[in-house]
C-alpha cells in the first residue's frame, strides 16, 4: 500500500460515482500473449531454483561432522579428575592444577565430576583434539570463562549419560568488544569460551548461565551434536564466529540479546546457521536467530520467541537479564527501528530469524514469534521441500517493522507450509520480486498488505494505511490442504512483481491483498484474496506506470472493498476472468452457474471481509458462454477459505446478473462502476483498474 494524490482522487471519484452504471466490455478474441519468459534451473528433486549468486553460494554450504564431532563414547580416558570445591584430583597424564586454574596440556579424552570452583583451561597443542567428558560436573567462575578453550585443534564437550551438568559465569561487567577478539588486559566473553572448533555431543545435559556476556562462544565453528543444552546469558545465548551446525540434541537459550549467533562477514564459506536436525528454543531480547552471511534449515525443530526489551539509552543489555518488554510503553520518536518514549527508553526491533545474505528453509519445523521481521533476509529468501513454517510478527510501537516474511531481494516459495499468523505485511521482497511455484502460503492477518513489493527497493512510506488499531481475530484452526504443486516453471522477466504459477496462496489484509508496484503475473496454483475493508485499499494492486495484472492460468478469487479495486488487462490475459462490483458482507455466498445450472466456482466472503468487488478466474470459464452471477443459497461440495473450486451443486439464492463473457475480462452490472479490459485509460493509465 502507497499513498500518491492519484490514488486519492480516484478514490473520491469512485465514492462519487456509486451510481453509474458500468460501463461495457468490448469484445474481442483471446490475445496471444507473448510476454517474455524464463526457466528457472531446477535441482535434482525437479524444484526451481533462484540464479541470484547469494542463493547459489548458499546451496553449496553444507555443514561436516567429522567422526570426532559423533564420538560420545569413552571408554579409556588420558584422565579422570574427580573436583571438590578448588580442589582437584587427577589420576592419568595431561592435566595439572596450578590453584584455581586446572588446565589440560595435551590430546585425549578427561573424564570430569564433582564440582569445581575455579577455571578449566584448555592449552594443548594447535594439532590436538581434546575430548571432556563431564559426567556429573559443576564448575563456577567469576573472573574469566570457567570453560576456557585457549588453544588446541578442536575440542569436544561429551555429556555423559544419565549425568546433569553446570557450567556458571558469576561475573559482572562490561565487554567492550565482540567475536572474542579480547583486549589482553580483559576477560574472555563466554562462560564456555572457545578459540578453536567446539563441539557438544552425548545424550546427558549441560544447564550454562553467564551473568557476564555470552552463555556457549567460540571463534571458530559451533556445533550442537546432542544432549539436552540449556544457556540462559546476559548477552548472547550460542555463538560460533565463524558458523553454528546443529544435528540433534535439545537446544534452550533465554538470552539478552541475541539467541543464536554467527557473526563472520569476510570468508564467504563461512558466517552460516546450519540446522539439520535436534530441537531448539529461543527466547531472545534481540534476534532470536542471527546469521551474519546464510541460514539454512533441512530439519529438526525451531521454536524463536524474539520479544524485544525496553532499554535506557546508551545502555546494553550486559547484566540485565529477564527485562522483557514495558506493557503499552508508547512511543514519542523513532529512529533505525527503536521507538523511544519520553522517559528515554526503547524498544528493540527483534526480528525472529535472520540472515545478512540468504535464508534457505527446506525441510523441519520453524515457529516465530518476533516483535519485528520474523523471518528476514538482507539478500534472496528461498522456502521448498516439506518444511512447516508458522510466523506472528506484532509490535505494536512499531508495527511497520513487524513483516512476517521479507528480503531485500528475490523471495520463492516452492515448497512447504507456510502460515503467517498475524503481522504488519505478510511476505515482503523490497528489493526483488516474489514467486509462489508450489507449497502453500497463508497469511490469515496482514494489518496492511498481504503481499508487498516495492519496486527495486523505492516503495514510499505513510498512506492510507491498513487496519490501525485492530485487534487479531482468534488464530486458531485454519489447515492447508494438500497441494500436488504446478509443473510450469516459466515466469515472465518483464517488470515482474509478484509471480504465481503454482501451489496454494490465501491472504487475509486490511491493506492491498496483492501489492506489486510492478506486474503481477498468475499461470498456475490457487490464488484467494481477502482484501480490504476500506476503501483506499485493494485485493489486487500493480501500482502506476502502466503496470498490469495478467491472468493466464490457475484459480484466481479476489475480493474487497471497491473504491481502488483492480482487475486483470485483457490484453495480457488468455484465461477467462470475470470482474463483478457489487455489496456483499461477510458469509454471503457468491456462485457462479454455466447455461446448465451447474455451478462453475463458488465463493463465500469471509468473517471480517467484504466482497464490495470480486474477480474470478478459472480454467471452467469460457470466453463467449453466458453465465448465471448468483447471491446466497447453499453450495455442495469441499472448501477451503470459503473457496469451492468445484463445487458438485447449488440451490437456491438470488440471481443477481446474467454475464456473457465478451472478452477474457468481462465485467458485470451491479452499479458502481466496472472494470477496464482493454488496457486504457483507468487510474492514469493503471489497466484494469475500476
Amino acid at each position: 500500500m502507497r499513498f500518491s494524490i492519484k490514488k486519492l482522487i480516484l478514490c473520491l471519484l469512485m465514492a462519487a460515482t456509486v451510481a453509474l452504471p458500468l460501463a461495457g466490455c468490448k469484445k474481442q478474441t483471446n490475445p496471444a500473449v507473448t510476454t517474455p519468459v524464463v526457466t528457472f534451473a531446477t535441482d535434482e528433486n525437479g524444484q526451481p531454483q533462484l540464479t541470484d549468486p547469494s542463493t547459489q553460494a548458499a546451496a553449496s554450504i553444507t555443514a561436516e561432522f567429522s567422526n570426532f564431532d559423533l564420538t560420545d563414547t569413552y571408554e579409556t580416558v588420558t584422565a579422570k579428575i574427580t573436583c571438590s570445591g578448588k580442589t582437584a584430583t587427577i589420576e592419568g597424564d595431561g592435566a595439572r592444577q596450578d590453584g584455581d586454574l586446572l588446565e589440560i596440556t595435551a590430546g585425549g579424552s578427561y573424564l570430569l565430576c564433582g564440582d569445581y570452583s575455579g577455571q578449566i583451561v584448555v592449552s594443548a597443542p594447535d594439532t590436538d583434539k581434546v575430548q571432556l567428558v563431564l559426567a556429573g560436573f559443576s564448575v563456577t567462575y567469576s573472573t574469566g570463562s570457567p570453560i576456557l578453550c585457549e588453544s588446541a585443534d578442536k575440542v569436544a564437550i561429551t555429556l555423559a549419560k544419565g549425568t546433569k551438568n553446570t557450567v556458571t559465569d558469576t561475573g559482572s561487567g562490561s565487554v567492550d568488544v565482540e567475536d572474542g577478539e579480547e583486549d589482553p588486559n580483559t576477560r574472555t566473553a563466554g562462560a564456555i569460551h572457545g578459540k578453536c572448533a567446539l563441539t557438544i555431543n552425548g545424550s546427558g545435559s549441560l544447564t550454562v548461565k553467564a551473568s557476564y556476556h555470552n552463555g556457549i562462544h567460540t571463534k571458530k565453528t559451533l556445533k550442537l551434536v546432542g544432549g539436552n543444552v540449556s544457556v540462559e546469558a546476559a548477552d548472547d545465548g550460542f555463538k560460533g564466529k565463524n558458523a553454528v551446525a546443529i544435528r540433534g540434541g535439545n537446544l534452550t537459550v533465554i538470552s539478552g540479546e541475541d539467541g543464536i549467533q554467527c557473526s563472520e562477514e569476510a570468508n564467504t564459506a563461512h558466517g552460516y546457521i546450519w540446522i539439520e536436525g535436534g530441537t531448539v528454543n529461543i527466547t531472545a531480547e534481540g534476534d532470536g536467530i542471527d546469521a551474519s552471511l546464510y541460514l539454512i534449515q533441512k530439519g529438526g525443530e525451531v521454536t524463536v520467541n524474539a520479544i524485544g526489551t525496553d532499554r535506557k539509552e546508551g545502555t546494553s543489555s550486559s547484566g540485565n537479564m529477564g527485562g522483557g518488554m514495558r506493557p503499552g510503553m508508547g512511543g514519542s520518536s523513532s529512529s533505525g527501528g527503536y521507538e523511544t518514549n519520553s522517559d528515554g527508553y526503547y524498544k528493540i526491533d527483534s526480528k525472529g530469524v535472520k540472515a545478512g545474505v540468504s535464508i534457505a528453509l527446506s525441510g523441519g519445523r520453524m515457529t516465530v514469534n518476533s516483535t519485528g521481521h520474523a523471518v528476514k533476509s538482507s539478500g534472496t529468501l528461498s522456502i521448498g521441500g516439506d518444511v512447516e513454517l508458522t510466523v506472528k510478527a506484532y509490535c505494536e510501537a512499531y508495527r511497520a517493522n513487524s513483516k512476517g516474511i521479507s528480503a531485500d531481494a528475490d523471495l520463492l516459495i516452492s515448497g512447504g507450509n507456510i502460515t503467517i499468523l498475524y503481522s504488519y505485511e505478510g511476505v515482503e521482497s523490497s528489493g526483488g520480486t516474489i514467486y509462489v511455484t508450489g507449497g502453500s502460503v497463508r497469511v490469515e492477518y496482514a494489518v496492511d498488505d498481504g503481499f508487498n513489493t516495492s519496486a527495486g527497493g523505492s516503495m514510499m512510506g505513510g498512506g492510507f494505511g491498513g487496519g490501525g488499531g485492530m485487534t487479531p481475530p482468534d488464530m486458531g484452526g485454519m489447515t492447508p490442504p494438500d497441494m500436488e504443486g504446478e509443473t510450469d516453471t516459466a515466469v515472465p522477466t518483464e517488470a515482474a512483481g509478484i509471480v504465481i504459477s503454482g501451489g496454494y496462496t490465501f491472504v487475509n489484509a486490511f491493506g492491498d491483498g496483492l501489492d506489486s508496484n510492478q506486474n503481477i503475473y498468475i499461470s498456475g496454483g490457487t490464488v484467494v484474496v481477502a482484501g480490504p475493508t476500506n476503501s483506499g485499499n485493494g485485493a489486487l494492486d500493480s501500482g502506476d506506470n502502466n503496470n498490469h495484472i495478467s491472468v493466464t492460468g490457475g484459480i484466481l478469487v479476489a475480493y474487497g472493498a471497491s473504491g481502488m479495486a483492480e482487475v486483470p488487462d485483457a490484453s495480457v490475459t488468455s484465461q477467462c476472468t470475470l470482474a463483478h462490483n457489487v455489496g456483499l458482507s461477510a458469509g454471503d455466498l457468491f456462485t457462479v452457474l454455466n447455461k446448465d445450472g451447474k455451478p462453475i466456482i463458488a465463493v463465500e466472503i469471509a468473517e471480517g471481509n467484504v466482497g464490495q468487488s470480486i474477480v474470478l478466474s478459472c480454467p471452467g470459464l469460457v470466453q463467449g458462454e453466458t453465465y448465471t452471477l448468483v447471491s446466497g443459497g447453499s453450495v455442495e461440495g469441499e472448501s477451503t477459505d470459503g473457496l469451492y473450486a468445484s463445487p458438485v451443486s447449488h440451490s437456491g439464492g438470488s440471481e443477481i446478473a446474467s454475464l456473457t463473457l465478451s472478452s477474457t475480462v468481462t465485467g458485470s452490472s451491479g452499479g458502481m462502476g466496472g472494470p477496464g479490459g482493454d488496457g486504457g485509460g483507468h487510474g492514469g493509465g493503471r489497466p484494469g483498474r475500476w
